[in-house]
């Protein structure tokens, strides 16, 4: 599922583009690049499962190939990720810098000063919902 809608957000539409998926693919407008979802737990998760249809090993290997080459820029470097929930509850620096330039785009409140903190409470309340701005 994260690999599917990874892909979607990846298109720009072009009736009415959404401001998140213009900033998650790196396609709007300014100095922005994309953004990705890592495999995480999902990578060491699913070389022991017990799958034994071809279809399904398939797709595992496809799925994780997918993940594994967004997660690099072309010079090899780390591209910037967003949610990794798995390895920490707090939001990563990719998720503040989206929910910077989105707040930005869309003229929503931010913290001042921006604290590392504050951005990350800020981040965190946008996620969830909580802040309700979105």
């Amino acid at each position: 599922a994260a690999c599917v809608a990874d892909a979607i957000c990846r298109v720009k539409a072009v009736d009415d583009p959404s401001a998140f998926a213009l900033h998650y693919s790196g396609l709007c407008e300014g100095p922005t690049e994309s953004y990705c979802i890592q495999a995480g737990s999902f990578d060491s998760l699913a070389a022991n499962l017990p799958i034994y249809d071809p279809t399904m090993v398939s797709l595992r290997f496809r799925c994780l190939d997918y993940m594994r080459g967004l997660s690099k820029r072309l010079d090899g470097s780390d591209r910037k990720s967003i949610f990794n929930f798995d390895t920490s509850l707090t939001p990563n620096n990719g998720d503040i810098e989206l929910i910077t330039n989105l707040s930005i785009q869309l003229a929503l409140p931010r913290p001042y000063p921006a604290t590392k903190d504050a951005l990350e409470n800020h981040a965190a309340s946008l996620i969830t919902g909580k802040n309700g701005s979105i």
